[in-house]
Parts: C-alpha cells; structure tokens; sequence
C-alpha cells in the first residue's frame, strides 16, 4: 500500500508519504522483506537567469511490519542539488540507507524500486548489504538539441564513492557514462558502468547498447 500527500510552499513541493510492502510469500526471502516506511521530501526548481537550479531532500523511517521476524529501525536521508546552465549540466549529492545492527535485511531495503536508476549501473547494491550504504555522487553532462541528423543529443557522467553507513568502511567507487541520441523515430544509447571495490562485491564493468523505436 502506497500513500502520499503534498503542500505546494514557496520553496518547493513538500510530500508526506507511506510505503506499506507486505511481502506474503514465505520464499521471498522468509517474510523478511515486509516492512512500513514512512518519511518527507522536499523538491523544488528556480530559474536563475537562463538556468535552472534544483534541490530536493528526504528522511524516511523504515521498520519490520507483519511476519517480518527480524525487529528493526532504519533512517533513508537523501540532499541532492542540481544546476542547469542551459547546456552544461552539474550535480551533486548524499544518500543514506541506514543500517540497524548489522543483520542481514535489517538495512533500509527497497524491493519494489526500479533500483538500475540508483547507487550505480553496476547493480552492486540492488539488495542493501547488512551495513547499509552511503552514496556520495556528483554529475555532469551536456545536452544538444541538435548536430545535423541527430536530435536531443545528451553526454553525462556520474562518480559515486560507496560506504556503509555502519561502521563507515569503503565499500568501492563506480564511474557511469551514458551518450544518448535521437535519429528519426530511433533513440541510441550507449551506457558504461565501472565498479571499482575495495571492502564490497568484486571489480565490474558493463556496456550496453540499446535502441528504442517510437512508432
């Protein structure tokens, strides 16, 4: 069960939200991956001149729920800035899942996400290890709108520096590179994740090349 509520203020949308996931099924992970998080967030953009820049930020609270037997309490804390210069793209920012104990899913977990799009391409923290991670990342990037036949032309760059949020060891860097364009009806995009680990998983690199066709 999913709930979220938002108030427009003049900083930015402030949400409250709930995420109730009951997890029913004795093979998915033994009841352990039912949980209840409850958190804020706030988001907002400005224009400034011809750019625009953006924040958001947000703490969740997530604990055990139904058959889960594992009794635990986890805090989600995300800031994150963006900068828009009407080409050139900036980021920057920190995010959290906390660790409780040290017990396996004992860490804030999120099963239902679309995990790819977070803590790197690499997908070294699909499931968040005992101890948490802490994930400090800054981007860059820079859009076209068009060079010759191509259209919505964009080049980035994302750096991450993993840590456990107990215990702060490292856990590795990862760099993700990502060149995208737009030919005809066709969107190319060539991705590339480097996972460099130190204390975490093992060194990985992976390529993809896909194409998407809009009829």
């Amino acid at each position: 069960m999913f709930a979220i509520l938002g108030w427009t203020t003049p900083i930015g949308t402030l949400s409250g939200f709930a995420y109730l996931v009951d997890q029913d099924e004795a093979a998915v992970q033994g009841f352990r991956l039912s949980s209840q998080s409850y958190g804020v967030r706030l988001a907002g953009s400005r224009p400034v001149g011809r750019s625009t820049l953006s924040w958001q930020a947000s703490h969740a609270r997530q604990s055990d729920w139904h058959r889960n037997p594992n009794d635990y309490r986890a805090d989600y804390w995300l800031a994150d800035v963006a900068v828009d210069l009407a080409g050139p793209r900036l980021g920057a920012g920190y995010e959290v899942l906390g660790a409780d104990r040290g017990v396996a899913l004992t860490s804030f977990q999120t099963p239902l996400a679309a995990v790819f799009k977070f803590q790197g391409w690499a997908d070294k923290f699909t499931t968040t290890p005992p101890d948490g991670v802490r994930d400090l990342y800054a981007s860059t990037g820079w859009n076209w709108k068009q060079l010759g036949t191509l259209k919505n032309i964009s080049l980035s760059a994302v750096y991450h520096r993993f840590k456990s949020d107990r215990l702060v060891r490292h856990y590795g860097n990862e760099i993700d590179l990502l060149a995208q364009a737009k030919i005809g009806r066709t969107v190319a995009s060539l991705r590339y994740a480097d996972y460099d680990a130190d204390r975490f998983a093992t060194d990985t690199r992976k390529l993809w090349l896909q194409f998407d066709w809009a009829l």
